[in-house]
């Protein structure tokens, strides 16, 4: 995704009012991490009781919908693209 796509995390936005607040090369760990914690965070509800199908299924359609309502980036609404996750055959 990061290489290959070159999609990471570049900027956080105006998250502290006026000013944008830039990552620069600290983008790339911020990516990583990110998501590390949301795959660890997916693991833990299949874990607890194996909803993790819905609660993709709800998380994809969400990004769907917010990446064609933005319609400046077409491509990332491949990410979104829930009926090859492995979770949903699983459920």
């Amino acid at each position: 995704m990061m290489v290959f796509g070159k999609l990471y995390l570049s900027s956080l936005g105006y998250i502290f009012g006026s000013w944008e607040m830039v990552l620069g090369p600290f983008g790339y760990f911020l990516t990583l991490f990110a998501v590390w914690a949301a795959i660890n965070a997916f693991n833990m509800v299949d874990g607890i009781d194996g909803l993790l199908g819905g609660l993709s299924c709800v998380s994809f359609a969400a990004i769907g919908i917010f990446v064609v309502r933005r319609a400046n980036q077409p491509r990332n609404l491949v990410l979104c693209d829930d009926r090859r996750h492995p979770a949903i055959h699983h459920a």
